[in-house]
């Protein structure tokens, strides 16, 4: 928690350069916007699940509103060997005020014991009036034992103010030779908030259930845009 107040505090003093977050977190879909031009950008919480937590944390930048690269890794499992490391982008595709289609396409880095795992996906949000949204996600997953294919689709919606919520539901289809990354996010509900705390900083919460593990699993966390390198 302590490195959640630090980053927070350090996010004070960017507002003068800085853009309105483009969270991913603490949904399982994916936005397909990227985050704003030329800005870098970080999302970070606690993520709980069969008395585990974790420490998901993305840095993402935009380079020129074309390309987004990612890195992204638990920073609690730094400590013994398994920090999730992976790196990937999203490419813009189209981007109006009617339609965000981009590509994401990931590889896990693996460290020790830890397993590799690739994804390549379609990603659509569409944006409607008052505030509502759909996101769909699409695509593959790529394990050592086999291929799974992962769909999401997630509703977006305004509370008040600067509160707005989700609910989604995820799958990955594959067969008996992909049991691991393929069962770990598969048949999925879930929802939570979003309260934009500031103009560059939005804090998130969310909680779901998974259907394959029979477990709750929950997110709390923040996404800070610190604009663009000077």
């Amino acid at each position: 928690m302590k490195h959640l107040i630090l980053f927070a505090m350090a996010t004070a003093g960017s507002a003068a350069s800085a853009a309105t977050p483009n969270p991913d977190r603490p949904s399982v879909s994916r936005s397909g916007f990227l985050v704003a031009q030329n800005t870098l950008e970080m999302e970070t919480g606690l993520a709980f699940q069969d008395r585990a937590t974790t420490v998901p944390t993305t840095l993402k930048y935009s380079v020129a509103g074309v390309v987004e690269p990612r890195l992204s890794a638990d920073f609690s499992g730094f400590d013994n060997g398994t920090p999730a490391l992976e790196a990937g982008a999203k490419i813009r595709i189209l981007d109006s005020t009617d339609i965000g289609l981009a590509a994401f396409a990931a590889s896990a880095v693996p460290m020790g014991s830890e397993t590799w795992v690739g994804t390549a996906q379609a990603l659509v949000t569409l944006p409607f009036d008052r505030g509502l949204s759909l996101q769909f996600n699409g695509g593959v997953l790529v394990t050592p034992q086999g291929l799974g294919i992962p769909l999401v689709g997630a509703f977006g919606f305004p509370i008040t103010g600067n509160f707005s919520g989700f609910v989604e539901v995820a799958a990955v289809f594959a067969d008996g030779r992909c049991p691991g990354a393929c069962a770990s996010s598969s048949e999925v509900i879930d929802g939570g908030l979003a309260w934009g705390l500031t103009e560059i900083l939005t804090v998130d919460t969310g909680l779901g259930y998974s259907l394959s593990d029979a477990q709750l699993f929950g997110a709390a966390g923040l996404t800070a845009n610190f604009g663009a390198f000077r």
